[in-house]
Parts: C-alpha cells; sequence; structure tokens
C-alpha cells in the first residue's frame, strides 16, 4: 500500500492510497475508510473519508482509496507532511 498527498499549493489537499489484492480471492474495499493528514511534525491538520476506486477488487487487480479536504488552512498547505489511512 503506498499514500499519495497531492496539493496544488492552495487547497483542496487529496490523498489516494494505492492496494493491491495479493490474494487468491475478490475482495470488496471498505466505504468507511478514514485518513488523517499529519502536518511535518506528526500532528494532526485534518480527517476525511476515503472513497474505493473500483469497490471490488479482483486477485492481483489495482485499486485506490481517494479522499480530499479544504479543512487545511492556506498558510498551512506547505507544511502538509503525510496522509495516514485508517
Amino acid at each position: 500500500m503506498k499514500t499519495f498527498v497531492l496539493t496544488n499549493g492552495n487547497g483542496p489537499v487529496e490523498i489516494v492510497v494505492s492496494v493491491i489484492n495479493r490474494g487468491n480471492l475478490p475482495v470488496k474495499l471498505g466505504a468507511a475508510e478514514t485518513f488523517t493528514l499529519l502536518a511535518k511534525d506528526g500532528s494532526d491538520l485534518a480527517t476525511g473519508k476515503l472513497v474505493p476506486m473500483p469497490q471490488y477488487l479482483a486477485p492481483g487487480d489495482n485499486g485506490y482509496l481517494g479522499g480530499w479536504t479544504t479543512d487545511v488552512a492556506p498558510a498551512d498547505i506547505a507544511n502538509v507532511g503525510a496522509a495516514e489511512p485508517h
């Protein structure tokens, strides 16, 4: 699993989590997944929901959980460090 944090410097901040079904059976990605957006010092900046794209993955397939937040003040955009999926 890899997590990407994307911003154009003004907001919103977008979060993309790449997932791979490494099992032998199809899986359903959860619709109740959330994230915490962290500052470079590790403090919490915002939280939000992640949406599965697609919702079902066959064995070996790649999918994504995507979300965004506008709860980060423009002055804090440069301080965005990472996102932690839950």
